[in-house]
């Protein structure tokens, strides 16, 4: 498979954060990660919570149209980062303040790094997944074609290894996973899972509504079950990721497939038979599953 340095290969500014005894690889800064763990939290605050490229920006989008009633006026008003706050950035969290209630913000962080107050006030908390196979493989993408994690030169096979040996930036995946699952006690988080967004839009939105408190016309429903097609979301500008300084759309999009079970154009045999045994053992008694096709 990869080669020794390509195995161990790291994006810049990339280090191990320890979040409360949970090790996590990480490009967000110490000081911004302390902020960000003690930022003061309100009950009506909302977060899309994800490891990076299982449905987050999806789940962002949905989440901004169903708390401004479907309107896509307002959604062509600034990019979703922007809509849809990401703290793992200095200059988007430095517009914190700025935020009208309820605030809609979006992390990428383990549970053992999540802001301490949010699960003290109860805050809404959103955690996205997808099939780590997908995942992988828009992953693999995401780091070839985004600058700030080095534009990856790897091969697939290479990447797949920086998976092995819990190289990726967000950790290690069914640590970031698990971390969240293990507070699926707690009434104030709403897992939802990508394949079950693309399969079934409108019980997806109606969970979230539900969560929310929101209640919906079927009209504007069927407005954002539109809005939030692979489709319209490939071509708006403030979801696709077409004007971000970070991401290079030549080498490939942003949002790219889509598609479940897209990982079988990628993954070998042998590559299949480790990560199967992993997914069996990680994931053995915790009532956990996911659809791969």
């Amino acid at each position: 498979m990869a080669t020794a340095p390509m195995a161990l290969y790291e994006a810049p500014g990339q280090f191990d954060a320890d979040g409360n005894g949970h090790y996590c690889r990480c490009t967000t800064k110490p000081e911004l990660l302390a902020k960000v763990r003690n930022m003061e939290i309100f009950k009506d605050d909302c977060f899309v919570v994800s490891y990076p490229k299982t449905g987050t920006t999806l789940t962002r989008h949905t989440l901004f149209l169903i708390c401004n009633d479907g309107d896509l006026e307002v959604t062509k008003q600034k990019p979703i980062c922007e809509r849809v706050l990401y703290l793992g950035a200095d200059e988007h969290f430095a517009k914190i303040e700025s935020l009208s209630r309820p605030r809609l913000m979006q992390i990428h962080f383990p549970f053992e790094m999540f802001p301490i107050q949010a699960m003290e006030k109860n805050a809404k908390v959103i955690y996205v997944m997808r099939n780590p196979k997908d995942t992988l493989v828009s992953y693999y993408h995401y780091y070839r074609s985004c600058k700030s994690l080095g534009n990856f030169p790897g091969t697939w096979d290479d990447f797949f290894q920086l998976f092995l040996n819990k190289k990726l930036v967000h950790g290690y995946f069914y640590d970031h996973v698990l971390s969240w699952w293990n507070q699926r006690h707690r009434d104030n988080i709403l897992f939802l899972k990508y394949e079950d967004m693309v399969t079934d839009p409108k019980s997806n939105i109606l969970k979230i509504c539900t969560f929310l408190g929101k209640t919906l016309s079927a009209d504007k429903i069927d407005d954002i079950i539109k809005q939030t097609s692979f489709e319209s979301m490939r071509d708006n500008p403030t979801t696709n990721n077409s004007q971000s300084k970070f991401q290079d759309n030549k080498i490939f999009p942003f949002i790219r497939e889509g598609k479940i079970g897209g990982w079988k154009k990628y993954f070998t045999a042998e590559q299949c038979e480790i990560i199967d045994k992993i997914h069996a053992d990680r994931l053995a008694g915790t009532s956990l599953s996911f659809q791969f096709e």
